[in-house]
């Protein structure tokens, strides 16, 4: 399923901002999904429709700006290089400070053949990413794919805050917290729920 921004295209009120208007819905899918028609709102809230991955250009960050996709992604390619590259760069084109990425299907522990791949594929576009990934360390699995599990990349200016991380033991979630100022942090947590049949 892909991951999609709020579709509240209402005035968004809080006491210490602005009013703003959200003025745009994005979508990302991978090869393992298919895009569908999202629905794109204009400065004058016309609803115009995406027919992409997502709708580009994204509006540019300010230097005070985070922009975090979370994307499940139904199995990360980690056996096929092109395929990650071309997933991260789709990534990269948006510009993210961080990425969760749920359901990576991924026994992490396997080290050279998946965290070491999307750690050297993430370093190549955000030198000095932070990266934390969680899997259930169940014996049945032994090769490097294994349901569930999530991903987690800290990227770019916000690297140097990261202060601790950490991930669930049964898999479901990893986090990693950030400084914001001298007292306040900020904890980004990627969590995938398993579905209950």
């Amino acid at each position: 399923m892909p991951t999609r921004a709020p579709r509240d295209e209402t005035q968004l009120h809080t006491p210490h901002r602005p009013t703003h208007t959200i003025t745009q819905v994005t979508e990302i899918t991978t090869p393992h999904t298919s895009p569908t028609q999202t629905p794109h709102v204009t400065p004058d809230n016309t609803p115009q429709h995406n027919d992409g991955y997502t709708r580009p250009p994204l509006p540019t960050l300010a230097p005070t700006d985070i922009r975090v996709l979370s994307h499940n992604i139904n199995t990360i390619p980690t056996s096929s290089p092109a395929e990650l590259g071309a997933s991260f760069d789709l990534y990269h084109n948006l510009n993210p400070s961080i990425i969760g990425l749920q359901e990576t299907n991924q026994n992490w522990s396997k080290y050279d053949e998946t965290t070491g791949r999307v750690k050297q594929c993430t370093e190549r576009r955000w030198p000095g990413s932070k990266l934390v990934t969680a899997h259930c360390p169940d014996t049945s699995f032994r090769g490097p794919n294994q349901p569930g599990g999530v991903a987690q990349m800290i990227l770019m200016k916000i690297t140097a805050r990261v202060t601790k991380h950490g991930r669930d033991p049964l898999g479901r979630y990893a986090w990693q917290e950030i400084l914001l100022d001298g007292e306040r942090t900020l904890m980004i947590v990627t969590a995938y729920r398993v579905v209950q049949r």
